[in-house]
């Protein structure tokens, strides 16, 4: 490939673009805009519900993520 996606990551997850940037990636920013139909908040990266799934993750075993990862597209967003 010539070009390779890395995706998107959030300015305070310094370890990821670190990682990333060892690839020799170039980076820019996004202006991201959130509008949901349903009236409903927008979950956020600095809440204490993201920490606590950020910490489920970490110690979960792996053979539960998928499982716990699609309960929490359903319900998280």
């Amino acid at each position: 490939y010539k070009i390779f996606d890395f995706g998107r990551t959030a300015k305070s997850n310094t370890g990821l673009m670190n990682f990333k940037s060892r690839w020799g990636t170039s980076s820019s920013d996004i202006v991201h805009f959130n509008f949901p139909s349903n009236g409903e908040n927008i979950p956020r990266e600095n809440t204490k519900a993201y920490d606590l799934v950020k910490l489920i993750f970490r110690v979960a075993p792996e053979a539960l993520t998928p499982i716990l990862g699609n309960f929490c597209y359903r319900h998280m967003g």
